[in-house]
């Protein structure tokens, strides 16, 4: 309403009532908010889309939409946005007097008072802006160190699913193993089929279980009084090989495993690295101290370590014991077991095939969860990425809306001071000098608002530390990269309006 001073207060001289003039400013504000508001429902239906498509870990996904409700919202938002933005300053033009305002407008042209009102809320939009760009690079940076991180295991190329026993079909582990040997062994005569294993904990997938361990020459606690421990999964024969998980020594599991050979188990690196420095393991003899599985095993294998409780996890220890051997103590059957099956090709390609092989075998085995290890890992990282993504898009959107802040301003102001630099233009002013002082008006804010917003983020890092991998949430980079960032957006957008006061001559200035 500002810039339309001497229009309205020349319909108000004119003799149009305070009403009419309230109920035009309101018209045309109310008519920018439900623009604003259409735009910003497509914008979000498009952004949903494309969070859906991340597919992220959450619950209810699918009922995740712009549906009535959102749309009732938005339109119930624009209408209350344009009605405050609209009212206040149609009050105020409308208590002027006219002939007085015409007057006033038509022989100054400071717009000093008005501006002094905008650069606060310039400097608070830079401020929200700096705060959320450094959350965004910061999630940045995290998401880079999680895409450099090694699982343990070679995803491409491996085709899982999942695969219930019922116990009433199986009671025992002799038939429940029968069933797993023979589906591995089908799979295995497939075409394109490097090796196939099955396991009852699946990386990314499935938690573990930690178990109190009994290690031959280890006391049974240590002086902190706790007892050694690993997570534990039971692994056929080929499972390692199926998931690419390298052997550092000793050996896997193979035919010679079998129920009635001596009692085995493989560890991981950690484990071996914890519980054995500075000597082999293979050999060593250790127990889990529990009723589950009492027996001496004796480790024949170290393998690497694997991320198995997310790639944003470090490893834990870990023992694998062997299908053909577990449990030793009693004579259970049934349960869920994944099979991991490694092709030369495409492994969905063999989904058919398998799925075909298992019904052959037993009709009534539920097959479920057929996916590859690659989709397991990019899932796995889907909230990283969920977050990232919207950290992005609302930084971006606040960047653009503080640099059309800052333009609008600057704009106004070049307007506002046009006869003012026009004299100065011809009283031997330079272009340089013109340029310096607009963009002095526009940068004074804007540094007040990049350092209240670097303050906010250090204030609000703890937030998301638990949503940063491999970095810290005061990275120092990301607190003077993304700041620089956005004060150099902000100066384009200041320096854009000075350069254009300078454009024209002095004399088309003076006329204006």
């Amino acid at each position: 309403s500002q810039q339309r001073t001497a229009e309205l207060s020349l319909r108000s001289a004119l003799g149009a009532s305070k009403g009419r003039l309230v109920r035009q400013m309101l018209t045309e504000s109310s008519l920018l908010a439900l623009a604003g508001g259409v735009v910003g429902a497509a914008l979000a239906a498009a952004g949903t889309r494309l969070l859906l498509a991340l597919q992220p870990n959450l619950p209810r996904l699918d009922r995740i939409g712009v549906d009535g409700a959102a749309l009732a919202f938005t339109a119930g938002l624009s209408m209350l946005t344009g009605i405050a933005f609209g009212l206040v300053p149609a009050l105020s033009q409308s208590r002027r007097g006219g002939l007085q305002t015409i007057a006033a407008v038509t022989g100054r042209a400071s717009g000093g008072p008005s501006l002094r009102a905008r650069w606060p809320l310039i400097s608070v939009q830079v401020a929200l802006s700096v705060t959320l760009a450094i959350g965004a690079g910061l999630l940045a940076r995290s998401a880079t160190a999680l895409a450099a991180v090694t699982p343990g295991f070679a995803s491409s190329g491996v085709l899982t699913l999942r695969v219930t026993l019922p116990s009433s079909s199986y009671p025992d582990r002799a038939t429940t193993r029968r069933f797993l040997e023979d589906a591995l062994a089908d799979a295995r005569s497939l075409p394109g089929v490097i090796s196939a294993g099955a396991t009852t904990h699946l990386p990314l997938v499935d938690r573990t279980g930690d178990w109190g361990l009994m290690i031959e020459g280890l006391p049974e606690r240590d002086e902190n009084g706790r007892r050694p421990n690993a997570d534990w999964s039971v692994v056929s024969a080929g499972y390692f090989e199926a998931m690419g998980i390298r052997v550092i020594e000793g050996r896997t599991y193979g035919p010679r495993d079998a129920e009635g050979a001596p009692l085995v188990t493989i560890i991981n690196e950690r484990t071996a690295r914890e519980y054995f420095p500075g000597r082999s393991a293979i050999g060593r003899r250790m127990r889990m101290s529990s009723t589950l599985d009492p027996v001496d095993r004796e480790i024949i294998g170290v393998v690497a370590d694997v991320r198995h409780d997310g790639l944003d996890q470090e490893a834990a220890r870990q023992m694998f014991l062997p299908l053909a051997q577990f449990p030793a103590g009693q004579d259970s059957g049934g349960g869920s077991v994944s099979l991991v099956v490694r092709t030369a090709g495409d492994p969905t390609a063999l989904t058919g095939s398998i799925r075909a092989r298992l019904r052959d075998r037993d009709p009534n085995v539920p097959v479920a969860l057929v996916r590859t290890l690659d989709d397991i890992v990019t899932s796995s990282t889907s909230v990283s990425r969920l977050y990232l993504v919207l950290f992005g898009v609302f930084s971006a959107l606040a960047i653009a809306i503080v640099s059309a802040g800052v333009y609008g301003v600057a704009s106004y102001l070049v307007a506002t001071r046009r006869r003012e630099l026009a004299v100065r233009r011809a009283l031997g002013a330079s272009s340089a000098s013109i340029v310096g002082l607009v963009l002095k008006g526009g940068t004074l804010p804007a540094l007040v608002g990049v350092l209240a917003g670097v303050l906010g983020a250090l204030a609000l890092s703890q937030l998301i530390d638990s949503l940063l991998f491999g970095v810290t949430s005061r990275d120092p980079m990301t607190f003077v990269l993304m700041p620089l960032a956005v004060l150099a957006v902000t100066g384009i957008a200041n320096f854009l309006p000075a350069r254009a006061a300078v454009r024209d001559s002095p004399a088309v200035g003076l006329r204006q």
